[in-house]
């Protein structure tokens, strides 16, 4: 499958016009005006199509838990169709949404079955901006995926800078769009610095940055285009986690905030022996009712 034939599926399941993009950003925009912050607010969606208009497609490039990508899925949809579950689906989707698109069913198919290959929800980097804003933020983002924090970045007020690092040279790109488009409507005036190479080869002593916040890949749980995979756990741990951890961290200004969004897994065994115990902890939640919800993941935070 060409790349010209992905764009047309990924078009086809989330197709945007650019005043539906500029309604959607300038939402997230007047979200971070706003002096107080609501819990409900904690749950919208700003932002999240305007992500996808730019890297949804390399969202669908990208291996899920079954080591597929969708675009690889649909080249086996003739002997998908056998399986019992599939059938199951399409039976019950002929019968309360008939005249549901056969490709957004198998998105559905893809996200059930395969591994979902989720954005980051920019409201909840903005509510993570917000709580350190008090004074004029340099973010990174040394995995930076496909720009929930960057957009984010630029809406939030106080913000002067952003540098996102990421290995997918596939979303060069897109980021360049991105780019353009957030230069053209960031009221705020965030300098905005994108860099496609191994995070642990990025010399850190010659970016200023006051805030780390990123979302690291999980282990092998999702394949990105390009990116780097390891032989086991202890190889993440000992040749990504560690060593990329440390770097970022000695690289942070004295007084800044040093953010992660990992399993606890993750915490327990490598942020713990680096750094502690984490000075503030939120749930990764998305629901309105936060409180009565348990995760499995979490925003940990330390203060350097």
């Amino acid at each position: 499958m060409n790349k010209i034939q992905k764009d047309e599926i990924s078009h086809e399941l989330k197709s945007f016009t650019k005043e539906e993009i500029e309604e959607d950003y300038n939402h997230l925009m007047e979200l971070g005006k706003k002096q107080t912050w609501l819990p409900i607010d904690y749950n919208r969606k700003y932002g999240m199509n305007t992500v996808d208009f730019f890297t949804f497609t390399e969202r669908l490039n990208t291996k899920g838990n079954k080591n597929v990508t969708f675009f690889e899925m649909l080249e086996h949809t003739k002997e998908l169709k056998t399986k019992h579950y599939v059938k199951n689906i399409f039976t019950h989707y002929a019968k309360t949404r008939p005249n549901m698109n056969k490709l957004d069913i198998w998105y559905r198919i893809f996200s059930l079955y395969f591994g979902s290959i989720n954005q980051f929800r920019p409201v909840i980097a903005m509510r993570i901006y917000r709580m350190f804003y008090s004074k004029p933020l340099h973010i990174l983002d040394f995995t930076m995926g496909w720009g929930g924090r960057a957009i984010s970045a630029c809406a939030t007020p106080n913000i002067v800078s952003y540098t996102g690092i990421d290995l997918n040279t596939e979303l060069r790109a897109p980021y360049r769009k991105l780019k353009t488009f957030l230069n053209k409507h960031n009221t705020n005036n965030t300098e905005l610095t994108f860099l496609f190479q191994d995070a642990l080869t990025v010399d850190y002593t010659k970016i200023y940055y006051n805030l780390v916040f990123t979302s690291p890949p999980y282990y092998d749980t999702e394949i990105y285009q390009g990116s780097s995979s390891y032989a086991s756990k202890e190889d993440w741990r000992d040749l990504f986690y560690i060593p990329l951890f440390t770097k970022t961290m000695k690289g942070l200004c004295k007084g800044g905030w040093y953010c992660l969004n990992i399993p606890i897994s993750i915490y327990d065994d490598i942020c713990l022996p680096l750094f502690g115990k984490a000075d503030k902890k939120i749930p990764l939640a998305i629901h309105l009712r936060e409180p009565t919800y348990t995760y499995k993941e979490f925003i940990y935070m330390w203060k350097k």
